[in-house]
């Protein structure tokens, strides 16, 4: 990603696919954070080139902007502006879903507002 614009690096060339503002990929599909938004979109299955318009899905809990992403351990992390969710892929349907509870929000009076810090989340 670079000037709110996501890449595919084929090895020989840099092609642009989509906006981004942020990107990683898990479980074999790559995934765009949209800039200046709380929309994020995911490619076709291990084909970073390919990209539906039917793929895109919203922050949901809280309205805020999507700051970075990251993925690990099967779950994609999506830190907003104010709050953050955990998502991760419906086995069925191979389409990413919020995990139910793992939703945090800073506190208005926190003390490092947009900080790095990443929140516990429960999963369980």
């Amino acid at each position: 990603v670079s000037g709110n614009q996501g890449y595919v690096d084929t090895g020989t060339d840099l092609i642009p696919v989509v906006p981004a503002s942020t990107g990683t990929f898990m479980d074999g599909y790559f995934i765009a954070a949209q800039p200046n938004s709380n929309h994020f979109r995911i490619s076709a299955i291990n084909d970073g080139t390919s990209w539906s318009g039917l793929d895109f899905f919203s922050k949901e809990a809280y309205p805020d902007y999507i700051e970075s992403i990251w993925a690990q351990n099967g779950q994609l992390y999506l830190l907003g502006q104010e709050s953050s969710e955990v998502w991760q892929n419906d086995l069925t349907t191979g389409r990413p879903i919020r995990v139910n509870g793992a939703v945090a929000r800073d506190s208005p009076s926190s003390n490092a507002p947009r900080s790095a810090a990443v929140p516990a989340f429960c999963t369980s």
